[in-house]
């Protein structure tokens, strides 16, 4: 090649958990072709701290090769509508308090854990009826997240969307009493910072990008236990205070995430190489 080279990294997932994965041409993408350009480019932007360290550890890339420049999300992603070209009320819970998780139904999502912790959460408190939302495409390896959902006793009260477009999701987020992410691992987590931006309060995952995402603006919870889930969740129900500050935080939290910030540290990353 001739002149400089700049390779973003989004996640090295592939290759740090590769029983989450189907297709093993993605594998074998992330282990040849993807590992190729990164030994050879100039520099690598990584969209967090936790990518950068897993892209040291696996490619032996050098600490100075890479920089870290966090994401953003669209500005519909707010508390109001004043960013909304188009309101579509979101009313699928029926009017129902409800716990939102969104993401593709993929083995590292871990929605089999939000399903158990859901029917947990409902069995040991009869006396509240949250629902669930599921937001999300079908993906791979989901058999045994469709078959606990098909034997909960609450089934009727988990609601599975398939993809909704953002001016739908916006109110999804609004509306939730709380959004849901216990996943295994992230090389960014960009709806917990959606949620975030909305001013919903977040229970998620003290492991890879999420903790650094989400500092101390959200609740912490084990994605390997169901309990833990569901008692993150019974927390969020029963105290308001809680959900309050959860909110505030997040929103300040999200505050300092944004598109043009993203930008102008990709810029001097490029012109870093001009010079």
């Amino acid at each position: 090649r001739s002149g400089a080279a700049v390779l973003t990294i989004h996640d090295l997932i592939p290759l740090k958990h590769p029983e989450w994965f189907s297709n093993p041409n993605t594998i074998k993408f992330f282990d040849q072709s993807l590992r190729e350009s990164a030994l050879n480019v100039d520099k690598i932007i990584a969209d967090s701290l936790s990518t950068k360290n897993d892209i040291i550890s696996i490619y032996g890339v050098d600490e100075s090769k890479i920089e870290v420049i966090h994401l953003a999300v669209k500005s519909i992603f707010c508390p109001s509508d004043h960013n909304l070209q188009r309101e579509e009320p979101f009313h699928i819970s029926n009017g129902r308090p409800y716990f939102l998780s969104v993401c593709t139904q993929e083995p590292r999502k871990n929605l089999v854990g939000v399903i158990r912790a859901y029917d947990l959460l409902r069995k040991e408190n009869p006396n509240v009826d949250p629902a669930l939302v599921l937001v999300g495409k079908k993906g791979w390896k989901n058999a045994e997240f469709q078959e606990l959902v098909e034997m909960s006793n609450f089934k009727d009260s988990i609601f599975i969307t398939g993809f909704i477009k953002d001016c739908v999701l916006v109110k999804a987020y609004r509306g939730a009493i709380a959004f849901i992410y216990p996943s295994f691992y992230e090389g960014f987590g960009l709806p917990v910072l959606e949620a975030m931006a909305c001013g919903t309060p977040v229970i998620t995952s003290k492991n890879s990008s999420l903790e650094e995402i989400g500092r101390d603006s959200v609740l912490y919870c084990d994605p390997a236990s169901s309990d833990d889930i569901s008692f993150s969740m019974y927390r969020i129900l029963s105290e308001s205070l809680l959900r309050v500050n959860l909110s505030n935080d997040g929103l300040k939290r999200a505050s300092e995430f944004s598109w043009k910030k993203t930008a102008q540290k990709t810029a001097q990353v490029i012109t870093s190489l001009l010079n």
